[in-house]
């Protein structure tokens, strides 16, 4: 989870990690960790999180969200969770002013929910709620561009070790190696990765 991967890394029990935005910027601040590289997935190194609702369901803009059930996921999550928070407090609605608000964990498990009707609105990725646009889902919210989950360094490891780690990634294309890029799934290859692109 969040919490043990940003222990893991910046403790040294891990060397690499595979962190989100607000997990990052956690491990930077306590432990010092180093971004290496992030991931191209669908031609961008970046991604949004949206905001949710049946196709069905009379919500059409966030702003009409207040007394409504939310369903979120790992409460440090910036897709699922943090950025969603963010967007409905952009329009005046705190988490307090929803009838219920559910952290799920998961982000395919919000987007159920949301099609079951046990929740009027979800937090997700942009990529997994188009997932399910064609069961029923509709987006009416979504956030800037975020950038994507980062491999990251622990402190402990050597400039030298942590060079040769980046410079692998960064080496990585389709055409090259193709069978890599198919075995992991989404991510076309890799972007340098810098502490500014979290700012």
């Amino acid at each position: 989870n969040h919490q043990e991967a940003v222990e893991s890394i910046g403790t040294g029990h891990a060397h690499l990690a595979y962190l989100d935005p607000s997990a990052y910027c956690e491990a930077k601040s306590r432990y010092g960790v180093i971004p290496l590289a992030k991931p191209v997935m669908g031609g961008s190194s970046t991604y949004r999180s949206v905001i949710v609702a049946r196709s069905d369901s009379p919500i059409s803009k966030i702003v009409e969200a207040k007394g409504r059930r939310l369903a979120l996921g790992n409460s440090r999550s910036s897709s699922s969770s943090l950025i969603p928070a963010v967007l409905f407090k952009e329009v005046g609605i705190a988490l307090k002013d929803f009838s219920a608000v559910d952290y799920l964990e998961q982000e395919d498990r919000i987007a159920l929910s949301v099609l079951a009707k046990r929740h009027d609105l979800g937090g997700m990725s942009e990529r997994v709620a188009r997932k399910y646009l064609d069961a029923g889902l509709k987006i009416i919210k979504e956030s800037e561009p975020l950038p994507q989950y980062t491999l990251c360094a622990c402190a402990c490891l050597s400039e030298g070790t942590r060079g040769a780690i980046r410079r692998a990634l960064l080496s990585i294309g389709t055409a090259e190696n193709a069978g890599l890029i198919a075995a992991m799934k989404d991510i076309d290859g890799f972007t340098p990765a810098e502490d500014r692109d979290f700012d």
